[in-house]
């Protein structure tokens, strides 16, 4: 291939590259030259023109083996791109790397999709989201999410002696020794980060005027207090930089910000305020100005496994659903709108279409030593004339190596028990059911019911069973398990007795669904002698919200198995054998064909299931009552016993 004479950014290179940056006239805070100039020595940024497009590469985290190889902006400028991104995969193809672009904005996430379906995986990355503000808002902090701000302000204004001024050649070589002041009163919390944008401040202020940057210092008795530096992005946003400030000077950072706004950036609409870098403390006080736009980024790598775009996808995945589970369209579009996102569900492509899958959904499993994130694993499927060529077993081990976090999961058949552990899932948690039998009308329970939220719901849930082994879910999975039960004429309850007081907490949950003329008892921290008492009630206010519906003549309680993966780095972590692991998504309504070549399937497996449970529910019961299930040690003596008996 033409030698495309990649070499390193340079002073030299500024009307060039500012030229092709203004034609695409994007937001993101790396669409800057002053931001590729000062970072240029920190990630070894080399910048090249290909089919008249500006690329940039740099060396950035990402490795392979080991050794860290180049990551790629997306093509920038009026030139063909998607040219451009051809030489660039022909490029890594011939150095044996995968391209990896990284930021990638939405707009170009939606180009590489259409240009490149079923070949990058797209990912999104909160640590690198820009922070948009409006300028009016930040130059007035009106309102009342702003009066903090505005104290803080007043408190330094208490003190009348202050002034801003702009940075100029004149009071350059000041900023800059205060700056290093700033550095000194970090000392005790300095690493290796802080060291690296203390380099990048540093070249900033030797080539101030160079690079074309604006700002502004805060004085207090003449001594300079805060400074911050920026430069316009494009037509409509201004990008700051740099912002320093004591912080033992009450006020300096949010004075500095406002006066800054007020006077260096007139005639724009927003000021970006860059990323947080994953730092939470960062976080939370670039969320406290209230941003207007949360400018998303994706990293983008070429791949066999991708993640599913639900808009892109949804009619293949709709129709490898249906066939492989058997759900009904109703459903499978309920869980499609309701749960798929961009980024939980992976996919292999063949033909041009998706053809494997597999959904991870985020869970915390609560070990010894603290919560671990990581996923569950939902509706693994795999078209039948594409099955044999291990695509399933390809998106596992994708999961397992790329996410490097426990994968959760309830097998829906026994037979996937033994494939799932040869792929190293580990047996945790325990299937049980119970056919519930309710009480007599007059013994039925005296309680108070109404409808919980999903923040009421999980509060109490992660009260009752947190601990080693409890597989705990955010709200918004709560939510969604709550729409769920509702769409199988469910509701999901609080239970409170009459006698507590009004303000008093509720002390339990109650999740149920109808099926025909069974209530399906979801979750509930009753224990099994108080649920009894409360079916009749739940019978009737079943009735009452689905005249339609059959009667309800049977009742019935199960909690999922569950086999768990863990990293290498979490081997020794032991999990509690009797965790708590419940609210799984399938465990309800969703019907999967069995596989193996058993002519049984749909319906009338899952009817099979559920008398096998039921008969050997009742056998246990008879043999209790008997006092011969301390006998009952093997399958061998079971049977015999249930010959006897």
């Amino acid at each position: 291939m033409e030698d495309y004479n990649f070499h390193e950014v340079g002073i030299e290179d500024k009307d060039w590259i500012k030229a092709r940056l203004a034609e695409d006239d994007g937001n993101s805070c790396e669409r800057s030259f002053s931001t590729i100039f000062l970072y240029r020595k920190l990630y070894h940024v080399q910048v090249a023109e290909i089919a008249g497009c500006l690329v940039f590469r740099c060396m950035y985290k990402t490795m392979k083996e080991n050794v860290p190889y180049w990551t790629y902006y997306f093509p920038i400028g009026a030139g063909d791109k998607r040219a451009a991104l051809e030489i660039m995969l022909e490029l890594c193809r011939q150095e044996g790397i995968p391209l990896h672009l990284e930021p990638i904005l939405a707009q170009e996430r939606e180009l590489l999709l259409e240009w490149f379906p079923g070949r990058f995986l797209i990912e999104s990355n909160r640590d690198c989201y820009d922070y948009l503000y409006s300028r009016e808002k930040l130059a007035s902090l009106k309102g009342k999410k702003m009066q903090k701000k505005r104290n803080h302000i007043a408190r330094f204004k208490d003190d009348e002696n202050w002034s801003y001024e702009p940075i100029t050649r004149e009071n350059l070589a000041e900023t800059r020794f205060m700056a290093r002041n700033w550095i000194c009163s970090r000392a005790e919390k300095w690493n290796e980060d802080m060291e690296n944008e203390f380099s990048v401040l540093e070249d900033a202020f030797v080539n101030y005027e160079a690079i074309g940057l604006k700002g502004g210092i805060l004085r207090r008795h003449e001594d300079i207090v805060a400074f911050t530096m920026g430069e316009p992005l494009n037509s409509n946003t201004f990008l700051v930089h740099f912002e320093k400030a004591f912080p033992e000077v009450q006020g300096a950072y949010p004075m500095i910000n406002q006066q800054f706004v007020q006077h260096a950036t007139e005639g724009f609409e927003y000021i970006n305020r860059e990323d947080d870098m994953g730092d939470l403390g960062l976080r939370k006080a670039k969320l406290s100005y209230y941003p207007e736009i949360l400018l998303k980024k994706y990293v983008a790598e070429t791949a066999d496994v991708v993640m599913a775009d639900p808009v892109r996808d949804r009619e293949a995945i709709h129709a490898m659903w249906e066939q492989c589970f058997g759900d009904s369209p109703e459903f499978i579009d309920f869980y499609m709108s309701k749960r798929m996102s961009e980024l939980n569900m992976l996919v292999i492509y063949r033909d041009g279409r998706a053809v494997s899958m597999a959904s991870f959904l985020p869970a915390d499993i609560q070990t010894a030593i603290g919560n671990i994130e990581g996923y569950y694993v939902y509706a693994v499927a795999t078209l039948p004339e594409y099955q044999g060529q291990g695509l399933s077993s390809r998106i596992l081990q994708f999961a397992q190596q790329h996410w490097q976090k426990p994968l959760i999961l309830s097998p829906a058949e026994s037979d996937l028990r033994i494939f799932y552990a040869k792929r190293g899932f580990q047996p945790v948690y325990d299937k049980k059911f119970y056919a519930l039998q309710p009480c007599r009308e007059q013994e039925a329970a005296d309680v108070a019911l109404k409808p919980a939220t999903a923040k009421e719901y999980k509060a109490i849930r992660d009260a009752k069973w947190q601990g080693p082994g409890y597989v705990a879910w955010l709200e918004e999975d709560i939510a969604y398990a709550m729409e769920h039960a509702a769409f199988q004429q469910g509701e999901t309850l609080l239970v409170k007795c009459c006698h507590e007081g009004e303000g008093e907490t509720p002390q339990h949950i109650l999740m149920y669904t109808l099926d025909g003329e069974t209530m399906r008892i979801v979750e509930s921290t009753l224990n099994l002698s108080q649920l009894p008492k409360l079916l009749p009630l739940l019978a009737r206010r079943a009735a009452e919200l689905h005249p339609e519906s059959r009667k309800v003549r049977s009742f019935e309680y199960r909690l999922p198995d569950g086999m768990v993966w863990l990293p290498e780095r979490l081997k020794t972590t032991r999990l509690k054998r009797r965790g708590y692991f419940n609210l799984v998504l399938d465990q309800c309504s969703i019907v999967q064909l069995c596989r193996g070549g058993s002519p049984f399937g749909g319906t009338f497996a899952k009817q099979l299931e559920e008398k096998v449970f039921l008969w050997y529910h009742k056998i246990c019961v008879r043999m209790y009552r008997c006092r011969i299930v301390q006998k009952a040690g093997s399958y061998r003596n079971l049977s015999r016993h249930r010959r006897k008996l």
